[in-house]
């Protein structure tokens, strides 16, 4: 089994766990993932509390909910299809004309798709429903019906510090509020666990990593909110989110575009000639919003495949595992985040342990015959060679000579197993 057999199998455990913003779903998302890594801690906030600007809301709980037509026909039923109905929708029963009723539906640019809606902090009732059967409605009075309520409760988010050699943390985050959509978002979380399963798997990372998962928006700003201190130990973060299509690679940097991942990300882009959409910061959209905001000021960026926005089911009911979603897809996004993680590894500075240049041929690393024309190939790795001064990490040296972070590793490992180099201490 692939990886992205294992990742796509996790999904469709819970793939219709009952989440919305805050509540039961996401709680059981949350318990499930322990199950994977007990290691996880879950913690959560009461209804109420401020969290930076916002309030933590009340829990929404629906019971039923449908439409009846002028004929006596239900339409838009909650236990059909859950996004029928737009979430946090106010309680209703009432009779209503058709001019009423079109001012509470809501369609996607799909003819055939039902879109996902959300109201969280404004009283409103409403349905959702297909372009295709909104046309078919005919004129009359008809009779909504939703059995809802809002109690206090909680908002829950999960967290698990995977220790390294270093101090400085990566943050490592995605979010479980999207309900019954696949890529938007049960892709992210799902792959970010078995990232963090792989990692904890390892004996000995360089790098720190802490994973958490949290509701998009006001969960971020309450993770902030709580975590205010210990984000000081983070040297960037990345958001993992719509990474199951079989689209190309998308990436979205952090606002001044300049953290380890930002540049390694490119430098792969330019070097490796990969296939990597890159988006500027006024394209946004995820929870890197909330860490790049001057007063937190922690460089976050947003790592998908099929960018969210970008692809025609965003957002509603036809974004499903096996139509959107595939194995092949994850696994894709799998060993190419194995292999930034690998880079960001290694991505630690060098020091050269020769006085003056090392004697290549004494290491069998300079050629027999040099010709006089073309490039001699010891030049790139006297390049290399030249900047490993303790200070200069496998990101500043690829850019510097014009080469892949990859090609950089490769060599720095070679030199490194001949005591040429050595990582410093």
């Amino acid at each position: 089994m692939s990886k992205g057999d294992e990742i796509f199998q996790l999904a469709k455990e819970i793939e219709f766990f009952p989440r919305s913003l805050i509540g039961d779903g996401v709680r059981q998302t949350l318990e499930h993932f322990k199950k994977i890594l007990p290691q996880i801690e879950i913690h959560s906030l009461p209804s109420g509390s401020m969290v930076g600007d916002w309030t933590i809301p009340n829990e929404w709980k629906i019971y039923d909910a449908w439409i009846e037509t002028p004929d006596g026909c239900r339409i838009c039923e909650y236990a059909e299809d859950p996004l029928h109905v737009v979430f946090y929708s106010e309680p209703i029963d009432k009779v209503v004309s058709k001019e009423e009723l079109m001012s509470h539906l809501h369609t996607h640019p799909l003819p055939d798709a039902i879109p996902y809606v959300t109201s969280y902090y404004h009283e409103y009732w409403g349905f959702c429903l297909s372009k295709e059967m909104l046309e078919s409605l005919p004129d009359g009075d008809y009779r909504v019906y939703i059995s809802s309520e809002k109690l206090a409760g909680s908002l829950n988010f999960a967290e698990l510090i995977i220790p390294g050699i270093n101090d400085e943390e990566i943050l490592l985050t995605s979010y479980v509020c999207h309900p019954y959509t696949a890529n938007n978002e049960l892709s992210g979380p799902c792959l970010l666990i078995k990232i963090a399963e792989e990692l904890c798997k390892k004996q000995e990372l360089k790098n720190s990593y802490r994973i958490a998962l949290f509701p998009e928006t006001i969960g971020s700003i309450a993770y902030i909110s709580e975590r205010r201190e210990a984000l000081k130990n983070i040297v960037f973060g990345n958001v993992l989110s719509c990474v199951g299509d079989e689209g190309a690679f998308s990436y979205l940097p952090s606002k001044e575009g300049n953290s380890a991942m930002d540049r390694i990300i490119e430098n792969l882009a330019k070097s490796e000639n990969m296939t990597i959409n890159l988006y500027g910061w006024d394209e946004r959209g995820s929870d890197e919003r909330q860490f790049n905001w001057p007063t937190v000021n922690l460089p976050t960026s947003c790592f998908s495949k099929t960018k969210f926005h970008e692809y025609p089911e965003y957002h509603s009911n036809l974004d499903r595992l096996g139509t959107v979603v595939t194995s092949e897809g994850l696994d894709q996004s799998y060993r190419f985040y194995m292999m930034l993680i690998n880079c960001l590894e290694y991505n630690q500075p060098y020091i050269s342990k020769t006085l003056g240049e090392p004697f290549l041929s004494k290491h069998n690393l300079y050629p027999r015959f040099v010709s006089p024309e073309g490039r001699n190939p010891s030049r790139d790795l006297m390049n290399i060679l030249s900047f490993c001064d303790g200070f200069n990490k496998p990101i500043d040296i690829a850019e510097k000579c014009g080469l892949s972070i990859l090609t950089v590793i490769e060599q720095l490992i070679n030199l490194s197993e001949k005591g040429l180099v050595s990582e410093k201490s």
